[in-house]
This record gives C-alpha cells, sequence and structure tokens, in this order.
C-alpha cells in the first residue's frame, strides 16, 4: 500500500496470481506476504519490477510479435495502464461484480469508474437490459404502451 497511488493495499484475486507464485516456487523463492507479486527473482532485495521495465518489455513483445505495427496503422497507443482500463470496461461490460466491489479491488471510488468507464454503450448492453423482457411479455404486460404511473401526493 505504501506504493500504491491512493496508499491503500488490495489483495490480487486473479488466477494469475496462483500460477506466479507456483513459477516462483519452481524457482526455489518462497514468496513472503511483504514481497510483490511480480518480484525481481534476480535481486537480491527482492525489489519489484519498476513501470518502466515491465512497459519496455511490453513494447518489446509489441514489435517482436508485429503487434507493434497493427497499432501504429491504427493510432492506437497501448501501455501497461491500458490493461487496466481493459479489465474495467471488461468486468463492466461481460462480469456480474457489482460496480462498487470493482471499485474496491481496483482501489478508486465509484464515481471515478462511473465517469472514466461512462462511454461504455448502452446499445452493447441491449441484450442485458432486455434479457427478462421476455418473461414479462408472456406473463401479459405490453411493453409497447409503458403504463403511466401517476403520484397522488
Amino acid at each position: 500500500k505504501e506504493n500504491s497511488k491512493t496508499g491503500k493495499g488490495r489483495l490480487c484475486v486473479a488466477p494469475v496470481r496462483e500460477k506466479v507464485i507456483k513459477h516462483y516456487k519452481d524457482l526455489g523463492i518462497n514468496l513472503d506476504k511483504s514481497d510483490y507479486l511480480f518480484m525481481n527473482p534476480t535481486s537480491k532485495t527482492r525489489n519489484n519490477y519498476g513501470r518502466m521495465i515491465m512497459y519496455k518489455r511490453l513494447k518489446k513483445v509489441f514489435k517482436d510479435s508485429g503487434l507493434q505495427k497493427e497499432f501504429d496503422a491504427e493510432n492506437k497507443l497501448v501501455s501497461i495502464y491500458s490493461f487496466r482500463h481493459q479489465y474495467a470496461c471488461w468486468r463492466l461490460r461481460f462480469g456480474d461484480v457489482p460496480i462498487h466491489l470493482l471499485a474496491k479491488q481496483m482501489g478508486t471510488s465509484v464515481s471515478k469508474i462511473e465517469s472514466t468507464y461512462g462511454h461504455i454503450m448502452v446499445l452493447e448492453q441491449a441484450d442485458q437490459i432486455t434479457k427478462n423482457q421476455e418473461i414479462l411479455k408472456r406473463s401479459g404486460i405490453n411493453l409497447d404502451t409503458p403504463e403511466v404511473i401517476e403520484n397522488d401526493d
């Protein structure tokens, strides 16, 4: 938590965590609770890989795989931080994670998620929004002419 942007610690609750830990064990490294998940296994002080090292490695993978040419052709900038945005978009679009839980897990606020990812289109969610309307139609409710409920206050 001392090294995070918000000063709040988070637990990694993804399947990748167990795979990374297994690979460390295969290398003869046992992680302590205070260790970084993506630490440099050759570091005597158990330092983490810094953001720039990870960014440079990612860029090399993009270049060597040919993906960088595709990104350049589409004028796309992809960075390590892009994966955070992709994760949030996928969880909101395809997941059943309540937004407050997603905010807590990502170390941010519900309002920040709403302002950052509010561009997720309602039409892309049409199946989710209308998934129970067939049940309503079969029960005799007419969805073409919505009922107006007047308030007698």
